[in-house]
């Protein structure tokens, strides 16, 4: 896979956001963050400064643009990673839908219950779902993580069974450096265990 040809936008400058930003940037793709004003104006000032576990200091990654209007950039993308708390997912996804001919796989990062699948557009015939393998907290600016294992897998609209599922966006994260796995019945977890 040539990373330095993926084009990836992540919606949300929260741990996740920041986390997926910084290590696809890192490992060659190209990366346009999406935040809040005051999020956006902070990474251009700051970049995205990360600490791992045992790692003795924060290390700043610089580069990734940020940006408070994300359309012109997601109409380009092989992938939009809609890194957004739950409640903010309609409006992350009102933002997908703003765009004609979107050729992108949009993946959904963030918890997702049965109402939450209900909110996916149908005019995208691929969702994918990223259930993060690592734990973080912001710490005066400062993203402090954990790693551990992410899952990939298709994510279809209840009545939309023909996503066949993405094993190249596990591929993608696991040379970004974060360990993943796909896992194809990802859907029927949720399904089974989620209200």
């Amino acid at each position: 896979m040539q990373l330095n040809e993926k084009h990836c936008v992540v919606i949300g400058a929260g741990v996740v956001g920041q986390l997926l930003s910084a290590r696809l940037h890192e490992s060659g793709c190209k990366v346009v963050v999406g935040a809040r004003p005051h999020q956006a104006a902070a990474l251009r000032e700051h970049g995205i400064r990360l600490r791992g576990q045992g790692e003795a200091s924060p290390r700043a990654i610089t580069g990734v643009p940020a940006v408070e209007c994300i359309e012109a950039s997601v109409d380009a993308a092989d992938y939009v990673f809609l890194a957004v708390r739950s409640d903010q997912l309609a409006g992350a996804i009102s933002t997908l839908s703003a765009v004609e001919g979107l050729g992108a796989v949009p993946v959904v990062c963030c918890p997702l219950w049965r109402s939450g699948v209900a909110l996916l557009d149908r005019r995208f015939p691929r969702w994918d779902y990223l259930l993060p393998g690592f734990n973080g907290v912001f710490e005066d600016g400062v993203v402090r993580y954990q790693p551990g294992t992410t899952r990939t897998g298709p994510l279809a609209p209840p009545d939309n069974p023909g996503n066949p599922g993405n094993r190249e966006l596990a591929e993608l994260l696991t040379e970004a450096g974060l360990k993943a796995r796909h896992d194809p019945g990802l859907l029927t977890f949720f399904n089974r265990s989620l209200p």
